[in-house]
């Protein structure tokens, strides 16, 4: 039996929001989430072998990128100097 608070008649619900969500940040953050699980149920080795890998590269990019900014000075500097022999 209902009491004078309690509602005898079923009362009209709010829809149920979308499983999916919609707004773009909303997206945005449930794909990077999504991306991100495996991250979080590596273990520690995995990911410190993962972030070692990406300091290495790094380290390799910044030498390769001496490097060639190196070469293409010596070959600059050779250049010139090559021309200036030639000129009288």
């Amino acid at each position: 039996m209902a009491t004078d608070t309690q509602a005898t008649e079923p009362t009209p619900t709010e829809p149920a929001p979308p499983a999916v969500p919609t707004g773009r940040w909303q997206v945005l953050r449930a794909r990077f989430s999504h991306a991100m699980r495996p991250w979080y149920a590596a273990n520690r080795m995995a990911r410190g072998f993962v972030v070692s890998g990406v300091i290495i590269t790094l380290a390799f990019m910044a030498l390769s990128a001496f490097l060639l900014i190196g070469a293409l000075l010596v070959t600059a500097v050779a250049s010139d100097r090559s021309q200036r022999k030639a000129t009288p």
